[in-house]
């Protein structure tokens, strides 16, 4: 993996994954904006609410709703997987995953892909995922695959101790750290996992202040950044505006500033020592979608606001990829799910 180069990749929906090849140190720089967004190619069907991961500059989306429109109950997942290898402008398929699902948590280490859990969706088979419900009345799993690269077929896995659904696997050297979700009981766990590719299990993680799922993380060299998300508790949704960051050397929590706007779904990547964070979705009242940007200085610990989306979105993908920030799919104020691209170009002043 490339040693000077810095990125982050995470989807928001909390199938979340973010791989990092990352310099000694982070270096924070002024940027000027361009006056607009602009078009950076397209899916090649709309999808949302897919499983990402983002290494040495290749973008891989696995699952989501894959439906032309709608996000509800009735919508199935995919087993598609997509692979681009410039910022998401051009995509080739790979390998279908096993089965249809959506809100995975897909990380890669050294071209490996990994997936698990998810809801499930379409027509299974008798056994292949653990029954129960999420808050939407989707089944989760709690099965896990590998793919090599060049590879036709994911390999099986150990399954995950617990089903989990839209949490976030975040590649962490060579172990990926499984964060946040709901379970088949509805419930939002604080425990993570540490899942070993070698010995291929699982072990304890260090707990999280505090369970939801539709988060965001985003890694550095020297923390794990986990921001927002949501539960449902008592009947309603609560949206959640905390940030929490884990000290990579001690494996310890610290609670930063909250950030400006709360709810699920946003979307967050790393630019040269600032974290952005866009989009989202609000359940609390009516569901409203979201079209800000806002930017954290991880050395000051301070928000500020960046350039707005030219229109709300949620479960998409964000990754900054050769000074551009670039923002993939996802699903739009007005409902549908969208197969346009969108890039932010970003020069250094």
């Amino acid at each position: 993996m490339n040693a000077a180069f810095v990125a982050s990749f995470v989807l928001l929906s909390g199938c979340v994954t973010v791989t990092v090849s990352t310099s000694e140190t982070i270096e924070t720089s002024t940027f000027t904006f361009g006056p607009t967004w602009q078009p950076h190619g397209s899916l090649p069907q709309p999808l949302a609410e897919a499983g990402a991961a983002w290494e040495d500059g290749e973008l891989k989306l696995v699952g989501g709703f894959a439906l032309a429109a709608g996000v509800g109950p009735e919508a199935g997942g995919s087993t598609l997987a997509l692979h681009s290898r410039d910022g998401g402008r051009e995509w080739e398929e790979i390998a279908s995953y096993p089965l249809p699902v959506h809100h995975l948590q897909l990380a890669s280490i050294d071209g490996v892909l990994y997936g698990f859990g998810g809801y499930v969706g379409g027509a299974l088979l008798p056994g292949t995922y653990v029954a129960g419900a999420g808050p939407a009345g989707w089944p989760l799993t709690a099965l896990a695959f590998r793919l090599e690269a060049g590879e036709l077929v994911w390999e099986p896995l150990a399954s995950l101790p617990v089903a989990r659904a839209a949490g976030v696997a975040v590649a962490i050297g060579e172990r990926i750290l499984i964060v946040g979700g709901v379970d088949p009981a509805n419930q939002y766990p604080t425990e993570t996992f540490w899942y070993d590719p070698v010995s291929d299990t699982y072990e304890n993680g260090p707990v999280l202040p505090e369970g939801r799922d539709h988060l965001t993380a985003t890694l550095t060299p020297e923390t794990l950044v986990v921001t927002t998300g949501r539960r449902f508790e008592s009947g309603a949704w609560d949206d959640l505006d905390s940030v929490d960051l884990l000290d990579l050397a001690t494996l310890t929590w610290s609670r930063g500033p909250p950030a400006p706007v709360p709810g699920g779904g946003q979307a967050a990547s790393l630019v040269n020592g600032t974290l952005w964070l866009a989009g989202g979705e609000v359940a609390e009242g009516p569901f409203a979608v979201h079209d800000e940007v806002h930017i954290f200085d991880l050395a000051t610990r301070t928000w500020s606001e960046g350039p707005a989306l030219p229109e709300g979105r949620h479960g998409f993908a964000a990754a900054t990829w050769e000074g551009r920030f670039t923002v993939v799919g996802g699903a739009l104020a007005s409902g549908p799910i969208t197969e346009r691209s969108l890039r932010l170009a970003l020069t250094q002043a």
